[in-house]
């Protein structure tokens, strides 16, 4: 005898699939990108390079990003961080020039640009209900204005 599932199980099963895959998003959540350049690069002789990083990080939602920090982490290896940016806060539909050193491995710093590879930019929030939230950025390289 052939077995039917019923639309009940799948209406349960279906959500649940979308979340695990990433296809399903809050509908309040913030969208990031920016524009990202690298100057005053330095090849310190021992592996790693000493960097500015200047972003124009871009919120695409329409609630403020209050207290919100954003790490640098490796493009392979996220858990690996190489720092954070000073707390700002990106008001909703508005974006904000942020600057900051890194010391990264010659190998990251060398991954960036080639490839379609970019800065590995996390952000973490408060977010309107005063819940804290993270998402990445999505980055293209262009320059910033940093005046």
């Amino acid at each position: 005898m052939k077995r039917v599932k019923s639309p009940t199980v799948w209406m349960g099963v279906l959500p649940i699939l979308f979340f695990v895959l990433g296809l399903a998003r809050p509908a309040s959540a913030q969208t990031f990108s920016g524009f990202y350049q690298v100057t005053n690069a330095q090849d310190q002789g021992n592996g790693t390079t000493l960097l500015t990083l200047n972003v124009d990080l871009a919120n695409g939602g329409s609630a403020d990003a209050t207290n919100a920090t954003v790490t640098l982490g490796d493009s392979v290896n996220p858990v690996m961080q190489y720092g954070s940016f000073t707390p700002t806060t990106v008001l909703g539909g508005s974006d904000v020039v942020i600057s900051a050193q890194f010391l990264v491995p010659n190998s990251e710093y060398n991954r960036w640009g080639s490839s379609g590879v970019t800065p590995n930019l996390i952000i973490t929030f408060v977010n309107s209900n005063g819940n804290s939230e993270t998402d990445g950025i999505a980055l293209t390289q262009a320059p910033v204005n940093t005046d």
